[in-house]
């Protein structure tokens, strides 16, 4: 059973979900070309003010373009970095091959993923960036954002960012009080 108050819920097994909710969106519209000798640095987002105790949901897509070739496989892997603070880079792994792998073909797709972050033990407000690195499985002409004919939109009806098909990234959270 859960308790409505004008501050939020109360849950049975008592856990809180406080009105202090929040909202983070951003895109990222420039090409980035890559290949398979070494990881690239693709977007470092703003670092984002996150109050304190925050519990995130993170959404990202990114768009992506590999043009390996024939006979040879061809394939996209993309990483995640997170830092507090604008402290070091922490890696959050690797997408492996499940960004747009194929054989024999070129491929326009796009990799999607989420991750939930728990920084309850931060007891002061702090800031939350991320990092995007993008390898080729093997050759070059690979692409974030490039050669996929991607085109804004107008936001004229829509409050918020234009993220539209760009590489966007959605953190949504709360406070665990």
């Amino acid at each position: 059973m859960a308790t409505l108050t004008g501050s939020g819920i109360t849950f049975g097994d008592g856990n809180k979900l406080h009105s202090n909710i929040f909202v983070h969106r951003g895109y990222f519209s420039t090409n980035v070309n890559f290949n398979a000798s070494s990881w690239t640095n693709g977007w470092q987002t703003p670092d984002w003010s996150m109050p304190a105790k925050s519990k995130c949901f993170i959404y990202y897509q990114v768009p992506c373009r590999e043009d390996a070739g024939w006979q040879v496989w061809g394939g996209h892997y993309c990483r995640l970095y997170y830092r507090i603070n604008s402290g070091n880079w922490v890696e959050l792994g690797h997408s492996g091959f499940s960004s747009i792998m194929s054989y024999n073909t070129g491929s326009i797709s796009r990799y999607s993923n989420q991750h939930v972050m728990d920084f309850s033990s931060l007891t002061n407000n702090f800031t939350l960036g991320f990092l995007f690195q993008h390898l080729a499985y093997s050759g070059s002409n690979h692409y974030i954002m490039g050669s996929n004919a991607i085109q804004a939109g107008s936001n004229s009806n829509y409050t918020g960012s234009t993220l539209n098909f760009y590489q966007h990234m959605i953190i949504e959270g709360f406070v665990d009080s």
